[in-house]
């Protein structure tokens, strides 16, 4: 009986543990993204996790490894999540972006942009992530 009271202790603590690290981040997981990012774009502006802006004015800051996005956990809800960039079109032809904000793997909004021949343009979207 002692063993049966032991072994019930330990799958309880185990069940605990389990239960508590699961619940330890969350957090709701916001991706930004930029369809057809390219040399183009001369700033990217995106919410961190813990609400600040950041600034980017090397796109290949943004892409890094992911190629296209960036992902943070929002760590206070409502969460406002933000992603902006500025292009400089130098080209003779009509350059076309779509700016997308994800939570937790679904589309939250989008919005596409359209950047003509040598023009400076910004494009935006935000989405406020509630509980």
């Amino acid at each position: 009986m002692k063993n049966l009271k032991i072994l019930f202790s330990v799958i309880v603590l185990a069940v605990f543990v389990i239960s508590c690290s699961s619940d330890s981040d969350n957090s709701p997981k916001v991706k930004y993204q930029i369809a057809e990012i390219d040399n183009a774009i001369t700033e990217i502006r995106y919410t961190k996790s813990n609400g600040d802006t950041q600034i980017l004015s090397d796109w290949t800051e943004f892409a890094g490894t992911n190629g296209d996005s960036k992902t943070v956990s929002a760590s206070d809800i409502p969460f406002n999540a933000e992603l902006k960039i500025t292009v400089n079109n130098t080209t003779p032809n009509t350059k076309t972006y779509t700016l997308v904000i994800y939570v937790d793997g679904e589309v939250a909004d989008f919005t596409p942009m359209s950047v003509p021949p040598m023009a400076i343009t910004t494009g935006v979207v935000d989405y406020i992530v509630e509980p």
